[in-house]
C-alpha cells in the first residue's frame, strides 16, 4: 500500500499539522473510504 503526500504547497507553519494528518491517514483501516481518494 502506498500513499503520496505532496508538500510543495505546505507552509513551514503548517508542516506539523500536515505530518499529523498523514500519520492519521496511514493508521486508518485498509478499506476505509478516506484511503480511496486518488489524485492525478
Amino acid at each position: 500500500s502506498n500513499m503520496k503526500v505532496s508538500m510543495h504547497f505546505v507552509s513551514p507553519e503548517s508542516m506539523h499539522h500536515c505530518l499529523k494528518l498523514a500519520d492519521e491517514l496511514r493508521s486508518l483501516p485498509r478499506h476505509h473510504q478516506a484511503k480511496d481518494v486518488k489524485s492525478d
